[in-house]
C-alpha cells in the first residue's frame, strides 16, 4: 500500500511547468529561423535581381538557407505535437487525483537467473515514448488525412495501427505464469504481445504523435461487464465530433461505441483516466 501512495503523491505533485518552458522556447528558438530565412531570401532575390552567377559562397547561402529552413519545419513540428491543451474537457473527473496506474517490469539477469524490478513514472511519461520508426510510421498515415477527415476515422485508423503490430495474450512474469505487467509503448510496439492496457497505451501513444488533441482521447482503466461478470480492463475513449464520447477498443477490430449504456465502466479500484498530460479519478462510471 504503501508504494502505490507514494506513487500516486508523486501524480498529484506533477505540473506543467517543464512543458510550458519547453513550449516558450520552442516558440523563440522557431521565431529566430523566421528571421533567420527572411533575411537570407532577400539576400538570394537581390542575387537574382542582379543575374549574379551562384559562386561557392554562394552555393553555401543557399544550402545554408535549406538547413536553416528545414530546421525551422522540425522545430515548428515539435511545437505542434507537444498538443497540450488549457483545460481538461468538461466531465466528471477529480482532475489531478490518483488514478490506478500499475509499474512497468523490466527484466534482467543477476548473472544466474532472471530478475524483476518494478518502474514506476506518471502516466503523462508513460506516454511520450516512441522510437523513430514509431514517429515515421504515425507520420505517415497522418499525411493520409484530409483537411475534413472525421475526427472518429483518425482515431480508428491508430487504433487498427495498433492491431497490425500488437496481438492480445494475458501478461506473464518472468516464469512465464500470469502476471501484470504495463509494458511502455516501445516494448508493445516491437515485442507485439500485447495485454488490454498496453494496446490501449500504446494507442494514445499514437494520438500524441499524430497530434490529437489531450482533451478528446483517454487510457480509461475499470472494467467490462461479460455476461454479468465484472472484468478489470483498459479500454480508449474518445469525444468525437457530435461531442459524445465513445468506446473504442484497441484489442479488437470493432466499430467505436457509445460509452454511456456501453459494458464499459471506470469503477472500483482500477478506476482512471490518463492521458500524455491529464490524469483524473472518475466521478462516474460512464459519462
Amino acid at each position: 500500500m504503501n508504494f502505490f501512495k507514494n506513487f500516486w503523491q508523486k501524480i498529484a505533485q506533477s505540473d506543467n511547468q517543464p512543458f510550458t518552458d519547453t513550449i516558450n522556447s520552442l516558440n523563440t528558438q522557431i521565431s529566430q529561423y523566421k528571421s533567420e530565412i527572411s533575411a537570407k531570401n532577400i539576400i538570394i532575390i537581390e542575387m537574382q535581381n542582379h543575374n549574379q552567377d551562384l559562386s561557392t559562397d554562394n552555393d553555401q547561402l543557399r544550402a545554408d538557407y535549406l538547413e536553416t529552413l528545414a530546421n525551422m519545419e522540425e522545430y515548428t513540428q515539435r511545437f505542434e505535437n507537444l498538443n497540450h491543451t488549457l483545460n481538461p474537457p468538461n466531465i466528471n473527473i477529480k482532475w489531478g487525483a490518483p488514478t490506478y496506474f500499475p509499474a512497468w517490469l523490466i527484466y534482467y539477469s543477476d548473472g544466474t537467473q532472471m530478475q524483476t524490478k518494478s518502474v514506476t513514472m506518471t502516466p503523462a511519461k508513460f506516454y511520450r515514448l516512441w522510437t523513430d520508426e514509431m514517429w515515421n510510421e504515425c507520420q505517415a498515415h497522418k499525411k493520409q488525412w484530409s483537411d475534413k477527415e472525421p475526427f472518429k476515422n483518425k482515431v480508428v485508423a491508430l487504433r487498427n495501427l495498433v492491431l497490425k503490430h500488437c496481438k492480445y495474450v494475458t501478461d506473464a512474469n518472468r516464469v512465464g505464469k500470469p502476471g501484470e505487467n504495463w509494458r511502455i509503448p516501445i516494448e508493445s510496439y516491437y515485442g507485439g504481445q500485447c495485454d488490454c492496457e498496453d494496446m490501449t497505451s500504446l494507442f494514445i501513444t499514437f494520438c500524441n504523435i499524430c497530434g490529437i488533441p489531450s482533451d478528446r482521447v483517454f487510457n480509461a482503466t475499470g472494467y467490462i461487464t461479460i455476461k454479468k461478470q465484472d472484468i478489470g480492463h483498459s479500454f480508449a475513449i474518445f469525444q468525437d465530433d457530435d461531442s459524445k464520447w465513445y468506446v473504442l477498443e484497441c484489442t479488437a477490430q470493432q466499430d467505436p461505441k457509445l460509452f454511456k449504456g456501453s459494458a464499459y465502466h471506470c469503477k472500483g479500484m482500477l478506476k482512471g483516466l490518463s492521458n500524455w498530460q491529464w490524469c483524473g479519478d472518475p466521478q462516474e462510471e460512464q459519462w
